[in-house]
């Protein structure tokens, strides 16, 4: 039987928090990112990104977890409030 064990981290993780991001009508949403490092340092890329929107609080457990295990991976990660809900401005 084969062992599972995944694919190796080889990143840490840099979080920047509540990035407020300017849409075309002036309102601004609340965003996380998540950064790969290396020893501490940001590590050099180019990295893709993976964007996930949410209603429901971008610093919920699951999301912020998922977040980090993609930055460990080589992904910048963004989280954003949708407008309205929680750090985001508007309707």
């Amino acid at each position: 039987m084969a062992r599972h064990e995944g694919s190796a981290q080889q990143y840490g993780v840099a979080w920047e928090r509540n990035v407020m991001v300017p849409m075309r009508d002036g309102a601004r949403l609340a965003t996380d990112l998540f950064f790969p490092t290396d020893g501490g340092r940001p590590a050099s890329g180019p990295f893709p990104v993976i964007l996930e929107r949410t209603p429901y609080d971008k610093q919920g457990l699951a999301l912020v977890a998922t977040a980090k295990f993609f930055a460990r991976h080589g992904y910048v990660c963004a989280l954003q409030d949708v407008r309205g809900r929680f750090g985001s401005e508007g309707e």
